[in-house]
């Protein structure tokens, strides 16, 4: 379970294409929580207020992103134990594996 201290810790996290990064999806009103680890394969960062994973066109493409200033945006990811490419919003990423 995350605490206040692991979600401060979150905000001064930078993360680039290529870092291992861990997520956490789900765990809303009791529903089954989904965690993953992987290398990160592309950022992007929406640039409308109502984007909230980057997917429009105005969202940009970048190789490193600094968590703590809190954009919406998605990262993709090549997880290394199920063999698969998946991606979560940027604040679903909780930690980012040295």
């Amino acid at each position: 379970m995350m605490n206040w201290q692991d979600i401060v810790k979150q905000l001064d996290e930078k993360i680039k294409v290529g870092d291992t990064v861990k997520t956490k999806k789900g765990g809303l009103l009791g529903s089954s929580v989904t965690r993953r680890q992987g290398k990160i394969t592309s950022i992007t960062i929406a640039m409308e207020k109502d984007d909230i994973a980057g997917e429009r066109n105005s969202a940009v493409k970048v190789q490193e992103y600094d968590l703590s200033l809190g954009y919406q945006g998605n990262i993709t990811y090549k997880d290394e134990m199920a063999d698969g490419e998946y991606w979560a919003y940027l604040d679903q990423i909780y930690e980012v594996v040295k």
